[in-house]
């Protein structure tokens, strides 16, 4: 197959197609599947593995992030107090 196919224009029988030309067998895949697929909303919910995009885990990474920044500015007010409090040289 050389034909250019938007995301929306796949179906089952376009898949099937493809797969007897390129394979010589049918593709076991639903209607419900395909569109799953190509679906942003469904891609974010369903990648779930550390470092995702799943909102879970950007809120994971964020909260991560933030105690992080929390941490590095407590050392560093910290620091600056340390190095106040020396003697000119």
């Amino acid at each position: 197959m050389q034909e250019n196919f938007s995301p929306a224009a796949v179906t089952v029988e376009l898949l099937n197609r493809a797969g007897q030309e390129t394979i010589g067998k049918t593709i076991a895949v639903d209607e419900p599947t395909i569109r799953n697929a190509f679906d942003p909303d469904v891609l974010v919910r369903t990648r779930v593995t550390v470092g995702s995009v799943s909102p879970a885990e950007v809120d994971r990474m964020l909260e991560v992030a933030r105690t992080n920044l929390a941490d590095r500015g407590a050392w560093l007010t910290a620091e600056r107090a340390r190095l106040a409090e020396r003697p000119a040289s």
